[in-house]
């Protein structure tokens, strides 16, 4: 892999984590102020549960992609890349899951002040 196809495969996970990171901080607020207010609207909760979900699966399919495989057959592909030190495995198994991905406090925490500003200003 080239270079500049490995700085590529760098970017777009490192901009991936990011966004799933954010997009973590944003669900978690959701989550709390309605905790917090004694509020469960499950349109909202649904609504945040399936674009996890989402969030996953593309996820899922990005790492997918990298290889073009199912999972049958991947055991044996994988420990064939292993053994070659492959680059493009090492970059897609740096990817995480989105469940592993911490969420941004800085995003949480700015998303909270808003939430508590709306809510107090209204």
């Amino acid at each position: 892999m080239s270079d500049a196809d490995s700085a590529f495969v760098s970017e777009v996970i490192e901009s991936l984590e990011q966004e799933a990171s954010e997009l973590k901080a944003v669900a978690q607020v959701v989550r709390d102020v309605m905790k917090q207010r004694s509020v469960s609207i499950n349109a909202f909760v649904d609504s945040i549960d399936r674009f996890e979900k989402n969030v996953r699966e593309r996820i899922h399919l990005a790492k997918r992609l990298l290889y073009d495989t199912d999972y049958e057959g991947w055991d044996e592909r994988r420990a064939v890349l292993s053994k070659r030190n492959d680059p493009l495995l090492a970059m897609m198994e740096a990817l995480a899951d989105y469940d592993d991905i911490a969420l941004d406090e800085a995003r949480y925490d700015e998303t909270l002040r808003s939430v508590n500003c709306d809510v107090v200003g209204a």
